[in-house]
């Protein structure tokens, strides 16, 4: 999990964290373009099902389900893993095929459902940095991207500090500790910080309305919303226990509007 989605680009870059998922699967330090998916589906891994990632506003996570917790597979695993957070390639022929893609990807998401998404998310969200970052990015940013270019945002991002790793299932616990201190202990980031921007702020007393007329969607819908700014605050049990009580509470209303 790298700490970094569409809310980290600057304007020109729009797109590009979910550029750089892609082309993490394109080439890395041990893996050349073309030999990650092979080894993967040499032990019985499929790609999608259990190798995948996503990109969202604030994170971009990669995921590994392997065949079963022996050394050789935890090892392999986690250089994969170690890869794609500081050993990218960012080939410029690779590039180029994968914006393909990308932009079919873009264009298929030309559909009544994300076209409300579109409109709705900006003007839900309007104050904040999220309004004008969608994660898959403008058409405009997409063209222009390159591998310096995509590089500027993997070492700005992609590095130790801003990065989680997390090992989960029937693997013994020493063996993940030492194969991780193998495979991470020499990764370094470059020199100098990115700069870290303001997320903006939502008006918390306006009453907005917004009327979308989209004939494909084939039903008429009415939705209230409620927003407000949040304070980030420190994990605890007892924000954990309120959490579940709002998450009950909020569950009960909607089925009582149901």
């Amino acid at each position: 999990d790298v700490q970094a989605g569409s809310l980290n680009e600057k304007d020109d870059q729009r797109g590009y964290a979910h550029f750089l998922e892609h082309m993490l699967f394109n080439g890395t330090e041990h893996y050349p373009p073309g030999t990650l998916v092979e080894y993967f589906q040499s032990i019985g891994m499929r790609f999608g099902a259990d190798t995948n990632a996503h990109t969202t506003f604030d994170e971009t996570v990669y995921r590994l389900l392997l065949p079963d917790g022996k050394r050789s597979t935890l090892r392999e695993g986690l250089l994969v893993m170690a890869d794609y957070a500081r050993g990218a390639l960012l080939i410029e022929d690779e590039v180029e095929r994968e914006r393909g893609i990308i932009l079919a990807e873009k264009r298929s998401r030309d559909s009544a459902r994300y076209r409300l998404f579109e409109k709705k998310t900006p003007f839900a969200l309007a104050g904040t940095r999220a309004a004008k970052r969608l994660p898959i990015g403008t058409e405009e940013a997409l063209l222009a991207a390159n591998a310096p270019k995509l590089r500027q945002f993997y070492d700005a991002w992609y590095r130790p500090q801003n990065s989680i790793l997390v090992v989960v299932g029937d693997v013994d616990v020493p063996l993940a500790e030492e194969l991780i201190a193998l495979q991470f202990e020499g990764l370094s980031a470059p020199a100098g910080l990115p700069e870290c921007y303001d997320f903006g702020r939502v008006d918390e007393q306006e009453t907005r309305a917004l009327h979308i007329h989209e004939p494909e969607l084939g039903h008429t819908e009415i939705s209230l919303s409620t927003r407000w700014n949040s304070v980030p605050r420190n994990d605890s049990f007892a924000w954990q226990a309120e959490l579940v009580k709002r998450y009950a509470v909020t569950s009960m209303f909607n089925n009582r509007l149901k």
